[in-house]
């Protein structure tokens, strides 16, 4: 068993999400004893397997392209089958190298300025920065808030496909 509770200081590791200068730039004036909610970015070590992996690659000592090969589809598709209980086709998956990068081809190939997007809200701020820079809407579905959980509001997200018609959605699962 990882152990997900032992503290690691962050604020020295030039990480962004500890930064109070890069924070306040971003959001305003905020306490010095803030608490980053604001991206996903994990505040503990990586788990043993990951870090073995990573020793592997650098042991070899090449850091060369690579390319999507069976056993990475394999794991996507048993992912999301044995977490997510759907059925994905491996024709369905497509290797991109940064999610905020394929936000905005996604925007820029299926949307023109002034249509909007839905977004459920909270959200990673850069999500909706990548649809507004294309001059694109973010049509905001806050998500409610039961039982200490986020779930989709689904009466709201029929309502405003119906009376704004976005050209998008963009729904972000977590693991």
């Amino acid at each position: 068993m990882f152990d997900f509770d032992k503290i690691i200081e962050r604020k020295s590791d030039k990480c962004r999400k500890w930064d109070h200068a890069f924070v306040c730039s971003r959001f305003g004036e905020v306490p010095q004893d803030f608490i980053p909610l604001w991206i996903a970015d994990m505040d503990f070590t990586s788990p043993p397997a990951v870090i073995d992996g990573f020793q592997r690659i650098v042991e070899h000592g090449t850091f060369g392209y690579t390319y999507s090969f069976d056993e990475f589809y394999a794991a996507v598709i048993g992912f999301q089958r044995d977490r997510h209980h759907v059925n994905v086709e491996r024709d369905w998956i497509t290797l991109t190298y940064g999610t905020v990068s394929t936000l905005h081809y996604l925007v820029q190939a299926f949307c023109q300025p002034g249509d909007s997007v839905m977004m459920n809200t909270p959200v990673y701020d850069p999500f909706a920065m990548a649809t507004q820079r294309q001059g694109v809407q973010v049509l905001a579905n806050p998500l409610k808030i039961e039982d200490n959980r986020y779930h989709l509001d689904f009466a709201l997200i029929e309502d405003q496909l119906k009376r704004h018609k976005p050209k998008a959605m963009a729904f972000m699962l977590s693991a």
